[in-house]
């Protein structure tokens, strides 16, 4: 796993893991604590992975029919205009042409999704928490192979083995932005989620980032 040395998602790290750091003056990492969390996690009944997306999707829904907005035309769109991604993008420093500080880091996980348990970055804003994010890591592994692969304080990137297939760029498309409206939302172009979906039949890398 590539992980971008971030303090503020070191802070966040920290926090989900060792609630009681949050009183603390400076974070302070406490191994026992942690291994504590990262036990807990790993051991409740697992969620299903496909139900909590399917519920995050029902709420892009209601938020969309709330704003008067016409799910079909302006949030879907058409299956057009995408491009693939075949290269991680959270690590890139624009301003200074420059990959940004990384850390590869050798997680002794047996299964992928796992990685959420001892790296628990999310909880935050729309961004799922620690069990939702493996539950959901497990359902995309299994279906498509999808392995997490990058991790910053707000952005999460994938890589699989090969693209999803484009039969099933519309029904995952509309899974990932039940997961993270954002990556179409905030985009400053024209985005829909069927240009996303374009994209993602293109493509072996699946990126995240939530505002």
């Amino acid at each position: 796993m590539l992980v971008v040395v971030d303090e503020t998602l070191w802070e966040c790290l920290l926090m989900n893991a060792d609630p009681d750091s949050k009183d603390a003056k400076e974070f302070a990492f406490a191994p026992d604590h942690v291994a504590r969390y990262r036990q807990e996690v790993l051991t409740r009944p697992e969620q299903d992975g496909q139900a909590v997306l399917h519920r995050l999707l029902r709420q892009r829904k209601e938020e969309a029919q709330e704003d008067g907005v016409d799910w079909e035309d302006a949030v879907l769109g058409k299956l057009a205009g995408g491009e693939e991604n075949n290269c991680y993008l959270s690590y890139w420093d624009a301003d200074t042409e420059r990959t940004v500080p990384l850390i590869l880091a050798k997680i002794p996980v047996k299964n992928p999704w796992e990685i959420f348990a001892w790296l628990p970055f999310g909880g935050w804003n729309e961004c799922p928490d620690t069990p939702e994010l493996m539950a959901i890591a497990n359902y995309w592994y299994q279906r498509y192979g999808a392995v997490p692969a990058v991790m910053t304080h707000d952005q999460l990137e994938f890589t699989l083995p090969t693209p999803a297939p484009r039969a099933r760029a519309m029904e995952l498309v509309q899974e990932q932005y039940g997961f993270c409206p954002d990556v179409v939302d905030q985009d400053a172009g024209e985005a829909t989620v069927g240009r996303l979906a374009d994209t993602l039949w293109r493509s072996d890398k699946w990126y995240f980032w939530w505002d």
